[in-house]
């Protein structure tokens, strides 16, 4: 069996140290599955979202109605001693600060949650490898508001968004709590499930533009994100990475969200290909 001074250059960036417990030693050598490119020339297209930020304060207000309905959660935490922390929506809880046995977070999403998914990374271009995005997903309401799983919403009848937490999950770091980075405003209902490509799907860089006969501006995807939606509808949406979208606007305060809408839908898809049979 391999040690653990055999596996120091397993992972980039000495992330392998965190390895602990039962997975201390890998079992299977799947780099070469997760390292692989699956969609180079797939990318995430500038002109397909619309940013709203608290610089255009307009817009942000616009955003507000996609958002989860304002609720404090009162939470109680410790073993000897209790104390009770209420927990605004958008806001998290280090647990490790109260109960130092217990590495972990809380988070008040402000919704009933339905699908939440890690966004798997391909190590070799990976440059920030403890920093993990979770997307989460489900409907406004946490308590008065109930819905069927078979319930039909068409499109554009509920405002609702899918959120992007990122994430540094290291044990050696337990002072960085996760913090919203990207909300995907939507009007395809209730979200029933989500979830990433599993591999191949993650960049970090692409090309300026998406093609020499275009002028489309592109950005880097972290990755394709598969949604089941209340409009009897399943859609792929190739999800920028929210760095590259807050440097193209200019926003690089990472404790305030960006929130993006994407100017796709079925509708249009629709008309295209019509238009493109006659």
């Amino acid at each position: 069996m391999a040690k653990k001074r055999d596996l120091i250059s397993a992972l980039p960036f000495g992330a392998d140290l965190e390895i602990r417990g039962p997975a201390e030693n890998k079992l299977f050598q799947l780099d070469h599955i997760y390292n692989h490119n699956e969609y180079p020339t797939v990318h995430a297209s500038a002109d397909e979202w619309s940013i709203y930020t608290f610089k255009t304060l307009h817009y942000y207000s616009e955003a507000t109605s996609y958002l989860p309905e304002p609720n404090t959660r009162k939470i109680t935490l410790g073993i000897k001693e209790q104390q009770t922390i209420e927990l605004p929506v958008g806001a998290t809880l280090n647990l490790y600060k109260h109960i130092q046995s217990k590495r972990g977070f809380v988070l008040n999403l402000g919704c009933s949650v339905l699908g939440l998914d890690f966004a798997p990374k391909r190590p070799e271009v990976d440059t920030s490898p403890h920093t993990q995005y979770l997307a989460t997903s489900g409907f406004r309401g946490a308590e008065g508001e109930h819905h069927l799983y078979n319930e039909v919403y068409p499109e554009g009848t509920y405002k609702n968004s899918i959120m992007i937490w990122r994430c540094e999950l290291s044990i050696e770091n337990t002072e960085t709590d996760p913090v919203l980075d990207l909300c995907l405003l939507h009007d395809y209902g209730p979200i029933k499930e989500l979830k990433w490509c599993p591999y191949g799907a993650y960049d970090e860089v692409c090309p300026i533009f998406l093609s020499e006969e275009s002028s489309e501006e592109g950005w880097p995807k972290l990755g394709l994100l598969a949604i089941v939606c209340s409009d009897n509808s399943v859609r792929v949406l190739v999800v920028p990475h929210p760095r590259a979208v807050r440097e193209s606007i200019g926003e690089m305060d990472s404790s305030k969200a960006v929130y993006s809408k994407s100017s796709y839908n079925i509708q249009n898809e629709n008309n295209n290909n019509n238009n493109n049979k006659k």
